[in-house]
């Protein structure tokens, strides 16, 4: 396989609706924690403490054809939101139930306890699959506090009544047999976003070699649409390809 032009991860997304903004898993790689501390005004959202804005949901939608979406509540994490809070979601979904939205967690447990119309996409991340990655054995809990991985796969294997898109970005080192699994046994996928981390500079994720995450792609393909973002050689590899 060839290296593939990387692209937008959410180019299909119309636009992004942030009713709720902020987050506590303090994942060190999070770029919307930084981007909202530089252009909000908001002393929570520039905290990123997990509140609400919900005059954003007396806006209309933009309209979605096709695979086109609208990202829901991207700016932070859906699972720190009240219950009453995600029951407002839903209603705003189901009031526009002729466009289609995304709703991503990194604890899709949470996501279990509520019943999403038909148009909800549900999504989740998983980075890696390993609980100590890369050279040094970096336990996964020093890079996140959400949820493990196992635990979102866990949780996305019971979603039975909406498509589900996974993202695995910024990629980390894996276990490619049982990553594969992970992703043939989640009933309805139909998306596989993959990206490695957009700040290597900054962060030095423990990431897979380039080569290992093109045969990756190359086994994923058959089991669903895979979108690539930024794909190119890990950090501590030569740059040539």
């Amino acid at each position: 396989m060839t290296n593939k032009k990387s692209e937008r991860m959410y180019h299909l997304s119309r636009e992004q609706k942030n009713p709720q903004v902020g987050c506590d898993f303090c994942c060190i790689y999070c770029a919307f924690r930084k981007l909202t501390q530089r252009l909000s005004n908001c002393p929570d959202c520039k905290a990123f403490r997990p509140h609400y804005h919900l005059e954003r949901l007396k806006k209309n939608p933009k309209k979605t054809a096709g695979k086109e979406f609208i990202s829901l509540c991207l700016n932070g994490d859906v699972s720190f939101a009240s219950a009453e809070f995600i029951l407002k979601l839903i209603e705003y979904c189901e009031e526009w139930n002729d466009r289609t939205f995304l709703i991503q967690s990194k604890n899709p447990a949470r996501l279990l306890d509520f019943e999403f119309p038909y148009n909800v996409v549900l999504g989740t991340t998983i980075e890696t699959n390993y609980r100590a990655i890369g050279k040094n054995h970096t336990p996964y809990s020093a890079i996140s506090k959400a949820p493990h991985p196992e635990e979102r796969y866990r949780a996305m294997r019971q979603i039975q009544n909406n498509d589900v898109h996974i993202t695995i970005e910024p990629i980390m080192d894996f276990h490619l047999d049982e990553l594969i699994s992970w992703m043939k046994n989640i009933p309805r996928l139909k998306v596989i976003n993959i990206g490695y981390d957009s700040r290597p500079d900054l962060n030095h994720l423990p990431e897979p070699p380039f080569e290992r995450t093109l045969d990756l792609i190359a086994h994923l393909e058959p089991i669903a649409e895979v979108r690539l973002k930024q794909i190119r050689p890990a950090w501590y590899e030569k740059a040539t390809l």
